[in-house]
């Protein structure tokens, strides 16, 4: 889906909003006055798609070729240092081309605060988001749930241990497995 022009205008707007918040507006105006997608692509819009794009591309072959792997947990567990906003991005291909029926969970640091965690699981055997909840559970400023396929939680940064700690014992107890 996102190979389409339209998907090309999903991630166009995807990097306005990581990059450029305050030229949504005049994105959205040029969207709905083009009189077809290429026109939107071809705008000046198209470099901060380009960013992104090569950022996300590199953090994906960097965890494609060296996130750690739990398998008695079925588990990837990376961490990322993006300059931009892009572990949506990455965390949904490795979760797609390459691990759909596996535990894919990717951490980014908001350098001195907390850490954003993002969790997909294409094969919904395992309740990510009662998972992430459990984890999240009596730590201060945090927060976690979301879908069974795709959840994420917020920490501090000091807990982050914590979190993965708790991860790997749930996925070790198999309480949320669904056969």
């Amino acid at each position: 889906p996102f190979k389409s022009g339209f998907g090309e205008i999903s991630r166009t707007i995807y990097a306005i909003g990581s990059l450029n918040r305050s030229a949504l507006p005049d994105f959205l105006e040029l969207l709905v006055e083009s009189d077809n997608p290429k026109m939107v692509l071809d705008s000046d819009y198209r470099l901060l798609r380009e960013i992104i794009e090569i950022e996300s591309e590199k953090w994906f072959l960097e965890m494609k070729n060296n996130m750690p792997y739990f398998p008695e947990m079925q588990l990837h567990l990376g961490k990322i240092k993006p300059r931009h906003s892009i572990k949506s991005l990455v965390i949904n291909r490795l979760s797609h081309e390459l691990f759909p029926n596996e535990t894919v969970v990717i951490m980014q640091e908001i350098p001195g605060e907390k850490v954003l965690i993002s969790a997909r699981r294409q094969d919904g055997k395992v309740l990510l988001n009662k998972i992430l909840e459990e984890c999240v559970k009596g730590l201060r400023d945090a927060n976690g749930g979301g879908h069974i396929q795709a959840s994420a939680a917020i920490v501090r940064l000091e807990d982050e241990s914590i979190f993965v700690k708790r991860l790997k014992e749930q996925l070790v107890k198999k309480i949320y497995l669904v056969e």
